[in-house]
């Protein structure tokens, strides 16, 4: 192979690459994004399944008919969807209802991850029913992703065959424009979901190629080519009303020939034939409008189907600004799920930078004779008239259709005209160059936005979209792991609490710990629950209030009866809580807002597992060893197990430290203070010193039983204390009852107070 014949072939090579590269793309996104999560999936699909199994087009509430609203995009014309149903003819979609169920949680809101929504971003409930091997309505809807990503590969190829009949001498540049359409995020995600804007963006680049190439025609073509482009034309407008434009275009370069040729009858005859062909094609549908409801659009009954898009405030220059343009800046370049799913200001600003950067190149090649030549000479004036009247009417189109309806500044909205759009934008790129080095720019643009439609979903969206974060964490009944504190508290007839557990189970203020819930539902049905959850210091004050769904991406309507739900949230301890024992309460109710559930047993209520608030201060073993033994019971779950007194021979105005070796043999409920004092001969208190234990960092509600408690007090004497001997004692007592624990020594009672040792005052 010679040299010129492969830099003849490697464009259509690259070309080729870049259709084989896109089909990948599409696939994946397919297969990562879950189903019903593109832009309104599910409502086209349900229109594709009445088709399919009505065999008939859905007749829209409107006046008086009496018809109810069966079909949510009733109102588009049917082709996409008259396709769709012959394609997955052969499946059953009887499942459909129980596959595709609403998230009762989600609230459209955009936002850019990491950050996320605090009802959820899933429109759909995901379930182990779209797991491979797909069946029934799953199967279906995933042939047609994948028959999406067919016609958006067909857009492609259109696109290129357009650009190569406006820059014939400049393949490159149609190979930077098909690679700026096959590598947006936008146009992968639409083509790679059940959406009828992939046809309509096909259909719209078929039916520019057919309209630049008639103005480029110099011999009367035979009558199947006006046929074909009526034909065109009539399905882009049996696709979407907006469709409707490129009777326009077809109409401008129908006016060109004319001005070519200056021949009127042939003229007619070649608008009659395509004029035609368009009324056979989409007629019918326009006038079974008029009759259904009208009007040949269905515009006012567009309106009362779909109210809740109605624009009902005015519309200003500002709306127009920052709703229409702003949602369009925004989403053009990539953007999930309904719209809502946005990924960062830095990537879509960078590439509306490059936009600037094209449109300064736009302006010097138009400028320059030098650059005007190549590209945008008087011979293919027509052809860029057509390409940007189209772009401009269908931007109008929606302008007019913002002027209504909120929402409509969805960037894929204009990829029926990327034949335009993108020739203009990869000229302006080229043309920045001065037309030099046009390989590395086709290449260059090429890697850099393959490598965006790969980098930006991969690390922004679909980690939304992993399985665990789209399902709740499961267990198998019995098998809850074995630091989960088993509760058993039923919620009426629509969940039980089996168990709870803290990681780690005690925290100090400032500090975080995981809650887990395992919940089991009860009956084959239940509403979809919303919970609420306080943490409650020991003085029974709320200082840490949680509320939201138990999980955003599913609902408790949609569990499994057979499975066990772990449910988790971090609660992080504010600073300047009391420590002690922090009491978790627990509330469900119907719904945001609605009927509580109220547990059945508050007996098991009280005993969820608290969060204990304190530390346990480490004991070291070597000053344990040196302590002197002691076995006094304080109560029933109390023992002092230890005294560490390093002297008994003290002065006036010293400090006595001794330090105490507690343990719990049992859980403590209440919070006692420890009171170590200082007795005369007589009985009578000379000093003293009382704190919860460790200085109140560890109060006895936090024990953790069989672990001892080294517990420091520091007893300052009085400056004028006389000498003589004197006894220490300890205790504890409850406050503010001011009640002490009673002692007892071997099974014993020893009264109220332990004499830990005798003191001798020195003079």
């Amino acid at each position: 192979m010679g040299r010129g014949s492969w830099r003849h072939k490697y464009p259509f090579l690259f070309l080729t690459a870049i259709v084989l590269l896109f089909s990948a793309l599409g696939a994946w996104y397919s297969l990562r994004v879950p189903l019903g999560e593109g832009v309104d999936e599910v409502p086209h699909f349900q229109y594709v399944v009445y088709v399919k199994e009505r065999r008939a087009l859905p007749v829209q509430p409107w006046g008086q008919n009496g018809r109810r609203l069966e079909v949510f995009m009733g109102h588009h014309p049917p082709l996409y969807y008259a396709l769709a149903a012959l394609l997955i003819a052969p499946f059953d979609t009887s499942d459909f209802t129980q596959v595709m169920r609403p998230n009762p949680h989600f609230t459209w809101a955009e936002f850019v991850p990491p950050h996320t929504p605090p009802d959820g971003w899933t429109v759909y409930l995901h379930t182990a029913a779209e797991a491979w091997p797909f069946r029934g309505t799953v199967l279906a809807m995933h042939v047609l992703r994948l028959f999406g990503v067919v016609v958006g590969a067909v857009a492609l190829l259109a696109i290129f065959a357009t650009a190569r009949l406006v820059v014939p001498d400049h393949p490159w540049i149609a190979l930077t424009a098909t690679a700026l359409t096959a590598f947006n995020p936008a146009f992968v995600f639409m083509s790679a979901t059940v959406h009828h804007d992939v046809l309509l963006s096909a259909l719209g680049a078929l039916a520019l190629w057919w309209a630049v190439r008639t103005v480029r025609l110099t011999t009367t073509p035979a009558p199947a080519w006006w046929l074909l482009g009526g034909g065109l034309v009539g399905a882009a407008m049996l696709t979407k009303i907006s469709g409707g434009v490129f009777l326009g275009v077809a109409g401008l370069a129908l006016l060109f020939r004319l001005r070519h040729r200056r021949h009127v009858r042939s003229f007619l005859g070649e608008g009659a034939l395509f004029l035609g062909t368009v009324l056979v094609v989409a007629g019918w549908w326009y006038a079974r409008n008029w009759v259904l409801y009208g009007d040949p659009l269905g515009w006012q009954m567009f309106l009362q189907t779909q109210a809740h898009m109605v624009r009902t405030t005015p519309y200003t220059w500002f709306v127009f600004r920052h709703e229409f343009l702003g949602q369009l800046a925004r989403t053009f370049w990539g953007a999930f799920g309904y719209m809502h799913i946005l990924l960062p200001r830095p990537f879509w600003s960078t590439l509306w930078a490059v936009v600037g950067l094209a449109l300064v190149g736009c302006a010097v090649g138009l400028v320059v004779p030098k650059l005007r030549r190549h590209v945008f000479s008087r011979a293919n004036a027509p052809m860029w008239v057509v390409l940007v009247g189209a772009s401009l009417a269908l931007f109008a189109s929606f302008v007019r259709f913002s002027m209504a309806t909120t929402g409509a500044g969805h960037g894929r909205y204009l990829f029926p005209v990327a034949a335009g759009l993108m020739l203009f934008m990869a000229t302006g790129l080229h043309a920045a160059l001065g037309f030099r080095a046009q390989a590395l720019m086709s290449h260059v643009t090429a890697l850099g936005m393959f490598g965006y439609a790969v980098f930006a979903p991969a690390t922004y969206v679909w980690p939304l979209y992993a399985p665990d974060r789209l399902l709740p964490e499961t267990l198998p009944p019995g098998s809850l792991p074995e630091e989960a504190v088993s509760v058993g508290v039923r919620y009426g007839e629509a969940m039980e609490l089996v168990a709870v557990q803290w990681d780690p189970p005690r925290a100090l203020p400032g500090d975080q710990s995981t809650l887990t819930l395992y919940w089991r539902p009860l009956g084959p049905s239940r509403p979809d629950l919303f919970m609420r959850l306080q943490l409650l210091d020991r003085y029974g004050n709320p200082f840490v209030t949680l509320e939201g769904w138990p999980h955003v991406a599913s609902s408790t309507s949609a569990w499994d009866p057979d499975l066990i739900y772990a449910v988790r949230r971090v609660i992080a301890v504010p600073e300047g809580v009391p420590l002690g024992r922090a009491k978790l309460n627990v509330e469900l109710t119907e719904g945001r807002g609605g009927r509580p559930v109220s547990p059945s047993s508050s007996d098991r209520l009280a005993a969820v597992p608290p969060l204990l608030i304190g530390q346990t201060p480490a004991v070291t073993l070597g000053e344990y060893e040196k302590a002197q033994p002691r076995r006094e019971r304080l109560g029933e779950h109390i023992l002092l197990r230890g005294l560490n007194l390093p002297r008994t021979r003290w002065r006036p105005g010293e400090r006595v430290e001794v330090t105490l070796y507690w343990e719990a043999v049992a859980p403590v409920e209440e919070n006692y203070t420890v009171f170590v004092q200082v007795l005369n001969a007589d009985g009578v208190l000379v000093a003293q010193h009382d704190a919860e234990p460790a200085n109140g960092t560890s109060p006895t509600s936090t024990w953790e039983v069989a672990t001892l408690v080294p517990d420091t007090h520091q007893v300052a004497l009085p400056d004028d204390l006389p000498a003589g001997t004197y006894t220490l004692i300890t205790g504890m007592y409850a406050y503010p009852s001011l009640r002490r624990l009673p002692i007892t020594v071997e099974g014993k009672a020893a009264g109220d107070f332990i004499p830990l040792a005798t003191l001798e005052i020195a003079p």
